[in-house]
């Protein structure tokens, strides 16, 4: 199985998707475009695809974010699931999965930062992602506080990711055996 990861930020890391393909043995590669690597050519070398998530949304420009082209997204997403290869999609990812379906985007009232609802186990604690996370949203968790979608940095430290990691995995390895049994009758 190959999974590639197409990660917009760096504290938008792949982090238990990763984890989950590498104790399978899966092999991963990654499309850094904060880091401007490109995105794939081919689909190839992709069974499933994995779009991150990002303070970016499908609207957002090249001049905006010189290192987001959500339309070079959307076409990668359209190949794949064309081709028929699983595609996951992850805040930003999801939107972008719906606009290369044909689905349009629409921005919510609400500010989301954070898990709802969540705590940190010892293993997570020492997992940088979530700090990242915090560093990057700078005063947003203060100055959107009073919002219900938005928590502060010492209540994301606090969550427990354990349970929702095991449920990740769950669905994750349901998705990749339906893939499977499909390409098995290809």
């Amino acid at each position: 199985m190959k999974v590639h990861f197409v990660v917009h930020e760096s504290f938008e890391a792949p982090g238990a998707y990763e984890t989950w393909a590498r104790e399978r043995g899966f092999e991963a590669g990654h499309s850094r475009v904060h880091d401007h690597e490109p995105l794939p050519r081919s689909i190839d070398d992709i069974d499933l695809l994995v779009m991150m998530g990002g303070p970016q949304s499908p609207s957002t420009t090249r001049e905006e974010c010189p290192h987001f082209d959500a339309a070079a997204e959307c076409a990668l997403i359209a190949r794949c699931v064309d081709g028929g290869e699983a595609v996951v999609g992850v805040c930003l990812g999801a939107q972008l999965l719906g606009e290369a379906l044909g689905a349009r985007c629409e921005h919510s009232p609400e500010r989301e930062i954070g898990k709802f609802p969540i705590m940190l186990t010892p293993e997570g604690k020492a997992n940088e992602v979530i700090e990242r996370l915090i560093t990057a949203s700078g005063r947003e968790p203060e100055t959107f506080s009073a919002r219900r979608f938005v928590q502060p940095p010492e209540v994301l430290r606090t969550h427990d990711y354990g349970a929702m990691n095991q449920k990740l995995y769950g669905f994750l390895d349901r998705l990749v055996e339906a893939y499977a049994d499909r390409r098995g009758q290809r």
